[in-house]
């Protein structure tokens, strides 16, 4: 099996002949993939699909394990979410089908249920890792994050960091710009960093 880099290298190549060929039906096919076999999720975001009563899905094993095998030949990146927690879905099929193909994760996470010693059973599969957290002030982030405990997040959240660190995984901090936190952003900033943000070289993207 070719590495992940010369597949993408080949696949890049494949676009530019199937862009500048006119090609109708392209060789080339997606590296970089979005695709989870289910959407659960176990908060009920104010600003998510989910908090408006959003279909339960779930995928057959086997159904999944077909789709698996046939995306991730040519992939390279995959981020296993569909409006939801990757940690509710079979992760463990997932990050094994990953390391059959040589397939890194790009990860979200609201970190209620992903800590880190569960981090550490994935770590040698992600390529990023990224944490749903929009305000330092619990009241505001329970409202938010509806069905999330404030002090539970945090608590995992200091246990993920140093396991990030130890495997040099890059972390980034997501929060959701509203009305509600639009004030606390400069103390957003401090209470991160003092979680172990800066020590991590994390970042936080703010949209």
């Amino acid at each position: 099996m070719a590495s992940s880099l010369q597949r993408e290298l080949d696949n890049f190549f494949a676009i530019v002949h199937d862009v500048a060929s006119g090609a109708e039906t392209w060789d080339a096919r997606p590296a970089w993939l979005e695709f989870a076999p289910n959407n659960v999720c176990n908060l009920r975001c104010i600003m998510c699909g989910q908090a408006d009563g959003l279909p339960l899905q779930v995928m057959p094993k086997e159904k999944a394990i077909e789709v698996l095998d046939q995306v991730l030949t040519n992939a390279t990146l995959l981020s296993p979410t569909a409006l939801s927690e990757p940690m509710l879905a079979n992760m463990k099929l997932m990050v094994q089908k990953c390391r059959e193909h040589g397939v890194w994760l790009n990860f979200h996470s609201n970190a209620t249920v992903l800590n880190g010693p569960r981090l550490e059973e994935i770590a040698d599969r992600m390529h990023q890792l990224f944490l749903s957290f929009d305000s330092p002030d619990k009241a505001t982030f329970e409202t938010l994050r509806a069905r999330a405990k404030f002090d539970e997040v945090v608590a995992n959240i200091k246990t993920i960091l140093p396991v990030a660190k130890k495997h040099s995984i890059p972390v980034g901090f997501v929060a959701v710009f509203m009305r509600h936190n639009a004030a606390q952003m400069p103390a957003h900033v401090d209470f991160l960093a003092d979680l172990g943000a800066v020590e991590n070289g994390a970042t936080l993207r703010i949209q």
